[in-house]
Parts: C-alpha cells; structure tokens; sequence
C-alpha cells in the first residue's frame, strides 16, 4: 500500500505529532508513505527527517501553485490513497486527488467556530462540501463528529479514531522530575499547576489566571507552570493579565516547550480550560505523565478523564478552582494513586498501535471503495 499524507504544515501541534506518530507506526514493509507539506511551519521537520520518512515541502505561495505541486507530487508517488489532514487540504482534495482515493483528516472542535476569523470559517465550511466525495471522514474526537455533521460534513462516512499515546514515551520518573524542578526553582514551593497550550482564546488561559486567582484567595500556596507557542515574557496581553490578578509571584511562563515530557515532569496536577477542544493530547499525555486533571468538558475529555480526574462545564472557572482546591489538600501519596490510575486508562483505552489499526483497516477500505466507485473490482 501507498499513502499520500498532505497536511498544511510541519509545525508544533497537534494534528503534526499525530501523523508524525502515525507515519511512525506504520511499517515501511506494508506501507510506502510520502508526506507532502505545504509549508506553514516546519518545527517538526527534523523529527520527520530522523525517522527516516519521506517528506517534499510545497515552497510555492499561492494556493493554484500548492495543487499544482501537490498534483505533481501524487502523480510521481502514485498513491494508492490520500489522506489530506485538516481543512485546507480537504478543500483541495478533490482537485489534487485525481482518481486516487482519499479520506478527509478532521482534527478540530466547532465549539467556538463563531471566535474564528470569517477566512477562517469560510475554509471549514467548504471543507464540509468537499467531504462529501473523500471515502471516509475521519475524527479523533466523536464530539467533535457530531460538531461537523450539524453544518454538512457527511456523517454516513464518518470514522472516529483517537488519538495513540505513546505511555513509553510520556512515563513519569521521580528522580528525574526532582532535578527538573530543582533547576526552574519550584522545589516546595507549593501545589505545581500545569497547563500547556498556544496562546489563544479558544485556549482560555485568561480564564485560568482568574481560576487560580481564587486559589490565592484561599490562601493555597501554588505555582502556575504555564507552556506553549506566545505564552512568555513578551506575550504583553498576558502578563498585563497576570499584573492586573496580582499573580507575579505565582506564574512561570516557559513559552515553547519542544520535549513535552520535561513539562510533565515540572507538575503536580495539570489544568486544561479550553473552550473548545476535539481530542486534547495533553489531558491525554499528561494524564500517561501520571498526573491528575482539571479540566472544562471541552470536546472528548470527558471521555479520556473519565472518573480519574475532575472535568466540569465549559467556562465553569469557579469549578477548575475548586478542582484544584481538592487536589492541593491531598498529600501527594494520594494525588500520585489518583495519577497511577488515569495512567492505565491511558495505556488501555488509547495505545499508538490501536490508532495505527484503525487508520490501516480506514485506508484498505478507502481503497476497496475507491475501486467500486470507478468500476474496479472489489
């Protein structure tokens, strides 16, 4: 078999490192792959490169060019299928695609669709039409499914695959995380606070900031260890949030973190308050770091959390204090139970190698629906 992945660009998140592991994951003997990137960012590039993957980046700027090299791309590589990740590359598929076979990759919430730009918003719901002639739509989050069906996007072909962790890869280990936290400087200083997203509003760290206001409030001693892409010193919006809560002393911003791991091993609970989510890797990976969650029911984290952490409504700020009051009055022997458990939800529930099946058994399909749709045989 031979797959075609295209995918917006190479950057730091989510729907990246999900290819990245998946192509990963996919044995070589059964499957050629080439990733065409069509050049938004290339943060992860290098990690693709080291584990010897086959990837064209698309320098052309204009979209008519970006089909054009893609088309190029595919009639070199000759791909039995073609999974285009995320929206713009959904938008093009039945351009570039040809006659090859295709699945459209969705890896988005709608919950705050009406906060995207108007382009923004114009790209999704386009997307929704051309949707309707990939062989499958695929999701990592059912919430999310539902989402995207209520404004067109064919629920007749969708397939819901979440997202694998690797729990090898994000294991906890005590030693280790002393040293971490002995060189930020944190070492007692209080409940450690993790929360790792871009800087956004969908992200809602604003609202965090007033959460742990209320912690302060009741006298709780804490640190709030916060990472990702604009979440630093230079990041004005945000620290004039922090000066204006009187939180100085109680926030360390990282901005972005390339190891994930390293930030796990900083904490002692993780928050996650976004207003909209599909599947949030990080509850996920955190919760394989072993650390308990707090976090808002944005998209499938109810269903990842389960009863081995605290979720509570959408803007609920209140309710992720209150989460994180519990947690702070736990000796730690009891935090770190509560984290052992979500642990082994996260090794049973969402393994690399279950995703890696499911995508497999996806593009087969996708290629024996194909071959009916132009009179092959099945």
């Amino acid at each position: 078999m031979r797959v075609l992945h295209v995918i917006t660009g190479l950057g730091l998140g989510g729907a990246e490192r999900a290819l990245l592991g998946l192509a990963q994951g996919l044995a070589p003997a059964l499957v050629a792959q080439r990733i065409a990137s069509l050049g938004a960012g290339d943060s992860l590039l290098q990690e693709f490169l080291d584990s010897d993957l086959d990837v064209v980046t698309v320098r052309q700027r204009a979209a008519p060019g970006k089909v054009a090299a893609v088309r190029r791309i595919r009639q070199d590589f000759r791909p039995d299928v073609i999974h285009a990740w995320m929206y713009h590359p959904v938008v093009a598929a039945p351009i570039l695609s040809g006659s090859v076979p295709w699945i459209a990759g969705i890896r988005a919430s709608l919950q705050s669709l009406g906060t995207e730009r108007l382009a923004t918003q114009l790209v999704i719901r386009s997307a929704a039409l051309s949707s309707r002639l990939a062989q499958a739509v695929v999701y990592n989050s059912g919430v999310a499914a539902l989402e995207h069906e209520t404004i067109g996007y064919p629920q007749a072909r969708r397939v819901v695959i979440p997202n694998g962790i690797d729990t090898e890869l994000f294991s906890s280990d005590p030693e280790r995380a002393a040293n971490a936290r002995d060189t930020l400087g944190v070492s007692g200083r209080g409940l450690l606070i993790g929360h790792a997203g871009r800087f956004h509003e969908v992200k809602n760290q604003v609202g965090l900031l007033d959460a742990v206001r209320i912690l302060a409030d009741r006298g709780v001693a804490f640190q709030l260890l916060m990472a990702g892409e604009g979440i630093d010193s230079g990041n004005r919006q945000l620290v004039s949030a922090i000066e204006a809560r009187n939180l100085g002393q109680h926030v360390f911003l990282l901005g972005r973190i390339a190891f994930m791991r390293d930030f796990y091993d900083l904490c002692d609970v993780f928050a996650n308050v976004s207003v909209g989510e599909a599947f949030p890797n990080v509850v996920a990976e955190a919760m394989a770091m072993e650390l308990p969650i707090v976090a808002t029911a944005a998209g499938d984290t109810l269903a990842i959390v389960s009863d081995h952490g605290i979720v509570v409504e959408i803007g609920d700020m209140k309710g992720i204090a209150d989460g994180l009051f519990a947690f702070s009055q736990m000796d730690a022997s009891r935090r770190q139970a509560i984290g052992r458990l979500g642990r082994e939800r996260i090794a049973t529930h969402f393994s690399p190698a279950s995703a890696t099946r499911s995508y497999l058994g996806t593009y087969e399909q996708a290629m024996r629906s194909g071959r009916l749709r132009h009179g092959g045989a099945a």
